[in-house]
């Protein structure tokens, strides 16, 4: 699955990098997991700021197949933080470097219930401090109607 992702999102990558690399575009909007990629769409759709890029990354490629018009990039599913295994993210750092250079404002988008919102949001912030990048991060917490993993999981990503 890792081989597949990265294969496909080398390629998305080096494409965003080419299209999207200008002088005016500083500030990089990012939607990680299934509500950060439709809140990111939101602000695609309704035309965006100047000097704005927008993308979605999510490990579900349905639910980024319906983001037409959007940058969107495919991730593996996120291992559990309690198996206590460290992994590398080769996809997701290969597209942040892609967009590192050119940025001086990250901007993340989020719900913190789900399994890949809360796990890449945190290794992109993480990312983003190695880069010494100002961050801004707008997060969504599980409705009170949802499961208690779901609350468990925003309260430990949060």
């Amino acid at each position: 699955m890792v081989e597949k992702c990265l294969e496909s999102n080398y390629r998305l990558v080096e494409a965003m990098a080419v299209q999207q690399v200008t002088g005016d575009n500083n500030m990089l909007l990012i939607g990680v997991g299934n509500a950060g990629g439709r809140a990111a769409y939101y602000v695609f759709q309704r035309g965006s700021l100047p000097g704005l890029r927008i993308c979605a990354m999510d490990s579900d490629a349905d639910a980024l197949q319906k983001l037409s018009g959007l940058n969107t990039i495919l991730l593996p599913e996120p291992v559990d933080a309690e198996a206590g295994v460290e992994v590398s993210h080769p996809v997701l750092q290969a597209a942040l470097d892609a967009q590192f250079p050119t940025i001086h404002l990250l901007l993340v988008v989020t719900g913190l219930g789900g399994r890949a919102g809360c796990h890449y949001t945190l290794e992109t912030l993480r990312y983003a401090r190695s880069k010494k990048l100002a961050c801004a991060a707008i997060v969504a917490m599980p409705h009170s109607f949802d499961s208690p993993e779901l609350h468990a999981r925003a309260e430990t990503g949060l």
